[in-house]
């Protein structure tokens, strides 16, 4: 599959290199040109996606066109779906761009289960996780400031470890007699991380207990440390690349 070519300065040589002007207008050439030689190839292969997340981060960094950009983001995925590359670039676009860090620590979360060794990825979605943490944490001290607040802790350690077998049994069965209970799902989500040692899983629950009650304090709480907890894992696998590329 063709890629994109590099920029040819030939035929810019007529303009005065010292003229802030001539500076000026040579950059814009070779943007133009640039962006000539995207639209030929991607002509050329209109299902390459690494050319098409090239060519939206173009417009979203050179061309400052967002919409364009994402249109072309989101062709790319849906061509490649497990482009690492291309779902960790949508995803700061729609943190730093388009400001909606929801949407972007959905395409965080999927870069990084399909390349988790995506360094760039990884560094980003810890920053992202540890921003996260900090917003649950602030949440839950305003929900325990509001006065009637009443927040528990449905079952302890011990508990869980007499018989974490049974205990999973009758916290699926809480669940499913009651889906939108925020204890019975905070309950399970905090035996998932502590006893099965499933963050994944742990996540999953935490949020859909805070979707169902976001004023419980013990929730918000557990699911603030275990976003740190997500971060710190990540962060170190960071520092352990760099350390094992460094010369």
């Amino acid at each position: 599959m063709a890629e994109v070519p590099a920029v040819s300065c030939l035929g810019l040589d007529f303009l005065p290199r010292s003229s802030r002007e001539g500076h000026r207008l040579r950059h814009r050439l070779k943007r133009v040109a640039r962006e000539v030689q995207f639209k030929q190839t991607i002509e050329a292969d209109p299902t390459n996606a690494t050319n098409l997340g090239a060519y939206a981060l173009f417009l979203s960094h050179v061309r400052h066109d967002p919409d364009g950009a994402e249109a072309l983001f989101r062709r790319a995925i849906e061509i490649d779906p497990a482009h690492a590359i291309n779902l960790g670039a949508y995803a700061r676009f729609l943190e730093s761009v388009r400001h909606d860090p929801g949407a972007a620590y959905t395409y965080y979360e999927r870069a990084v289960e399909v390349d988790p060794t995506n360094v760039s990825n990884l560094g980003h979605y810890a920053v992202m996780l540890r921003t996260m943490s900090w917003t649950y944490r602030q949440r839950a001290e305003e929900a325990a400031a509001r006065p009637r607040n009443i927040h528990v802790f449905a079952h302890d350690l011990d508990r869980f470890r007499g018989n974490a077998d049974q205990t999973e049994a009758q916290l699926a069965l809480d669940i499913e007699s009651d889906p939108l209970n925020p204890i019975s799902l905070g309950t399970y989500a905090y035996f998932l991380k502590t006893i099965r040692g499933d963050r994944r899983g742990a996540k999953a629950y935490f949020r859909r207990a805070i979707e169902a009650d976001p004023t419980n304090v013990s929730n918000l709480i557990r699911y603030s440390i275990l976003l740190d907890e997500m971060s710190d894992a990540h962060f170190k696998v960071v520092r352990e690349s760099r350390r094992s590329s460094a010369p």
